[in-house]
């Protein structure tokens, strides 16, 4: 490959915008599932792995769970990206938040089942 195409390739990595929406930590020792989401997949993914292997997730619970059964009974999926409105170049937060809280409602990630907080009542 010659220099102009990998200074094109690398151009056009740095112009594309990160995926964002919203992802799923699944813990397959007990079923157990985390539901939140990012403006950078990528990134999320690789902030909370680092914090989980070196003790410092500020989800207490998964913490223990991750300390107890061992990172390889997690999983780590993309449920939805979400994809920029047709005359921006980027997602903005509020459209994340809200294909997140229509995800934590139909997947229900609390007590028992989860790892997330009860939402408040309204």
């Amino acid at each position: 490959m010659d220099d102009q195409r990998k200074k094109e390739l690398k151009n056009s990595y740095k112009l594309t915008p990160p995926n964002a929406g919203v992802f799923k930590i699944t813990n397959k020792a007990n079923g157990k599932i985390f539901v939140s989401s990012s403006l950078n997949l990528k990134a999320i993914f690789n902030r909370l792995k680092t914090e989980l292997r070196f003790g410092s997730c500020r989800i207490r619970e998964l913490q223990n769970d991750w300390n107890s059964f061992g990172a390889e009974q997690f999983t780590f999926d993309i449920v939805e990206i979400v994809e920029p409105d047709k005359n921006e170049n980027a997602v903005d937060a509020k459209s994340i938040k809200t294909c997140e809280e229509l995800w934590l409602y139909e997947l229900k990630p609390y007590g028992e089942i989860g790892y997330n907080k009860e939402p408040a009542p309204k």
